[in-house]
């Protein structure tokens, strides 16, 4: 095996960055969050956060839509189960929190804080 990445998976990560916009920033910054750095903000320390509930919660959806129009999973038993609401058309947009003007929001693992 050689050093280097392959093409297909590097197209495999675009594909699943262009479903889940927001992940393009944990890997593009692997390092950062592996490393835990933290910052201090009244009196506490923080690490930084990523909303994985809404990029799991994006992907199922998508997920479901596509096995409803492939005809070897459209009939299957586990697709026709699914709730309604597990549709692409469901998903959770990537702006989706509003904040008074001049708030700025940063997801930390202990949920937001407001700057």
């Amino acid at each position: 095996m050689s050093g280097k990445v392959q093409p297909w998976k590097l197209d495999e990560k675009k594909s699943f960055i262009n479903y889940c916009h927001d992940l393009s920033y944990v890997f593009d910054d692997l390092d950062g969050f592996a490393n835990d750095p933290q910052f201090p903000h009244k009196g506490e320390l923080y690490s930084g956060g990523f909303d994985l509930y809404t990029s799991i919660y994006n992907v199922a959806n998508i997920i479901a839509s596509h096995c409803r129009n492939i005809p070897e999973l459209c009939n299957r038993e586990i697709t026709l189960e699914l709730d309604e609401t597990y549709d692409e058309a469901n998903n959770i947009v990537k702006y989706n929190l509003t904040v008074p003007l001049g708030v700025r929001p940063l997801l930390t693992t202990k949920g937001f804080i407001f700057l």
